[in-house]
């Protein structure tokens, strides 16, 4: 008997877990309809960017690449080295879901679908923290429907930057745990730095600059070594989740001189992407009123709601109020920074202009404001009788699901057009100039136009034969009845290494097209281009295998403690009910 109940006991949580993720599974698709169900959108240059590089990126994955870089159809099929500075986790997670679909699209539908699962997910284990259940599922399914977020993977289409909100809510619940920062590195928060950094660097960069805010509050409350302890946990866990992503993050940041990077910030500046512009607007007038006014007016009528709370005394003295300020301090930050207020610092050359449009820093508002303006509502729940006060507080909430409901049904009725993309699309495409290497030339275009390598053999008599196209490997069979200069299909890179019949041959860079040129000796031979790895890579490769042996180290450590000085059974002490469980704020 007493077996029996515990058995129903046991499945009771595991129960309530798969009806939760049911009902956010719910929501997730009904937030991505039309994706997901209607499959309409707006095929702007970011979606096309994210498409091929998806659909490249999965075939490399098939063709035994285990981290592909070379997007082989960019800049006309002559090469393009995106993947080796963009965040890979977002295509990684395409590509291994292209496994059991028809077409790429399909794959990325997916992966927003289940990237905004998570969203919700974190949501609800956060606020599960200090609240109900069903209110901490409401909770999860509001920031499932933030209205930025929405805009980013249907208007703006950035689809790695929209998935990456997943990790975001992450990070905001790890640094929410009742035992954030008590160790000097935080596994968890460092695993939702990395993930963030992977998914999308500039939005890591966002967050680390405003969750680094968080301190100051931590000072503000209390003076000591355990809050100066956990102000420099959350440094060392930050530079820990850098580390950890470093096989990607070093060879981006060390390859940045071989790409043209300095279109980031010379074409794409911040003067006109303010949010709320007011004398910039007069000035420079306004990017995209969306988002520079809609979408921060509705998160931060939520922060004012909630710092109007907060200082008006209410859950200041229970675990909630902590919780709020911690939140606040970094929806504030978020805000100034994305608003004119911080025009001095994007007139300096820092890592902050990276961002390009100041706005983007709302990003970071509709996660920790929403979570700062759930938790005021639960708290003047349980602590106010006055009904009126709660509905107030709650009205941020509800104005940011009524405009992503709107947004949706104005997508689907008006803006959104039919993909057709039930069939990959393999054409070459011009590219983006950002990834457009610096060796490149100016009549590369030229080359081209007048038909590529199938033309330049014609004008030297050579019978010229593609043999083999992908990220890894360019291969060709040419027969030459003399010796010949020729210029083949592909960019220069430092990573491909060339071979006349398996043996490696010089090459230069022709300088008007930035094309591998070499000599060719007469006869009939098989030239190939090989992709191989660059010092650097393996660097970076080495730096994340060590932190994760760290990480597992720490994991393994209490256990290995037990172990070794087990505690008696007679004098174990006895548990408390409420850990593990959350604590409930009354």
């Amino acid at each position: 008997m007493s077996t029996f109940i515990s058995s129903r006991f046991k499945a009771r949580p595991i129960a309530k877990s798969f009806g939760v993720i049911g009902l956010l599974s719910a929501s997730a698709v009904i937030m991505h309809a039309p994706g997901a169900l209607f499959d309409v959108g707006v095929r702007n240059l970011d979606f096309h960017s994210h498409y091929v590089w998806a659909l490249q990126f999965a075939e490399g994955l098939r063709n035994a690449d285990i981290y592909p870089h070379w997007m082989w159809r960019g800049h006309l099929g002559l090469g393009e080295v995106a993947l080796l500075f963009y965040s890979p986790l977002f295509y990684y997670g395409c590509g291994a879901v292209r496994l059991i679909t028809s077409n790429t699209w399909e794959a990325m539908r997916i992966v927003f679908v289940l990237s905004t699962i998570l969203t919700g997910f974190y949501g609800w284990r956060l606020l599960r923290l200090f609240t109900g259940n069903a209110y901490a599922l409401i909770g999860g399914v509001l920031l499932q429907w933030a209205p930025m977020i929405f805009m980013l993977f249907y208007y703006f289409n950035d689809f790695p930057w929209a998935v990456g909100f997943a990790a975001l809510v992450a990070l905001a619940y790890y640094a929410l745990r009742a035992d954030a920062f008590e160790r000097w590195i935080d596994v968890p928060v460092s695993i939702a730095i990395a993930a963030l950094v992977l998914t999308h660097i500039v939005s890591a960069l966002m967050a680390l600059i405003c969750f680094s805010f968080m301190y100051c509050c931590l000072f503000r409350r209390e003076w000591g070594w355990r809050a100066t302890r956990r102000a420099v946990s959350w440094f060392v866990s930050a530079g820990a989740g850098l580390a950890l992503s470093m096989f990607y993050l070093l060879p981006a940041l060390w390859g940045m001189h071989l790409i043209s990077s300095e279109v980031w910030t010379s074409s794409f500046t911040p003067w006109n992407a303010f949010a709320f512009p007011t004398v910039t607007a007069h000035a420079f007038g306004v990017r995209w009123f969306t988002f520079q006014w809609t979408v921060p007016a509705v998160v931060v009528l939520g922060i004012v709601v909630a710092t109007w709370y907060m200082r008006g005394g209410g859950a200041l003295s229970t675990r909630i109020g902590d919780a709020l300020m911690l939140m606040l301090a970094v929806s504030w930050a978020s805000v100034f920074f994305a608003s004119e207020f911080s025009y001095p610092l994007w007139l300096i050359s820092t890592p902050l202009r990276l961002v390009q449009f100041p706005y983007r820093f709302i990003y970071v508002t509709s996660a920790t404001g929403p979570i700062a303006n759930l938790l005021v509502c639960w708290d003047l729940r349980q602590r106010d009788k006055a009904r009126w006060r709660t509905l107030i507080a709650a009205l941020p909430l509800v104005l940011g699901f009524t405009a992503t409901t709107a947004l949706s049904a104005k997508f689907l009725i008006i803006d959104g057009k039919p993909h057709h993309l039930s069939v990959d699309e393999t054409k070459p495409y011009p590219g983006l100039p950002e990834y457009g290497l610096a060796s490149v030339g100016p009549h590369w275009q030229g080359y081209y136009r007048r038909g590529g390598l199938t033309a330049e053999c014609g004008e030297k008599a050579l019978a010229c034969r593609t043999v083999e196209t992908n990220n890894r490997i360019q291969a060709w069979d040419i027969s030459a009845a003399q010796p010949a200069h020729l210029r083949l299909p592909l960019f220069d890179f430092p990573a491909w290494r060339v071979t006349i019949d398996g043996k490696s041959v010089p090459t230069i860079v022709d300088p008007e097209t930035g094309l591998i040129s070499l000599d060719l000796p007469a006869g009939t031979h098989r030239v190939t281009a090989l992709w191989t790895r660059l010092a650097v890579e393996r660097l970076g490769l080495i730096i994340t295998g060590l932190m994760a042996l760290v990480f597992a180290a720490l994991a393994s450590a209490p256990r290995v403690r037990r172990f070794v000085h087990p505690v008696p059974q007679s004098r174990a002490p006895a548990r408390c009910p409420h850990i593990g469980k959350g604590i409930r704020s009354r």
